[in-house]
């Protein structure tokens, strides 16, 4: 939802396990950035980015980072291509 007073989109989640997730949402060109606090992680992640990239338009990249002992370490990287002329199937 729009938050006012920070004048951008957040995110709240919540889990059964008592982790509180707050999302920041940055929107930048072709470019999505996603920002989590991220409180009562075992691993001790403080913060989860996320940042999806359009790629000459028909790539979309994906990659995500940890804050985790105030160092962002290197998570998962996916690059998505697509697809034409293909419809979902449904059973």
């Amino acid at each position: 939802m729009w938050n006012p007073e920070k004048r951008s989109i957040q995110s709240w989640y919540f889990t059964s396990a008592g982790s509180l997730t707050i999302q920041n949402v940055q929107i930048k060109e072709s470019t999505f950035i996603s920002i989590e606090d991220v409180a009562g992680n075992q691993n001790g992640i403080t913060k989860v980015k996320t940042i999806i990239e359009v790629l000459h338009g028909n790539q979309i990249q994906k990659r995500t980072k940890y804050l985790m002992n105030n160092l962002w370490k290197d998570g998962s990287e996916i690059i998505y291509n697509k697809v034409k002329d293909l419809k979902p199937e449904f059973n």
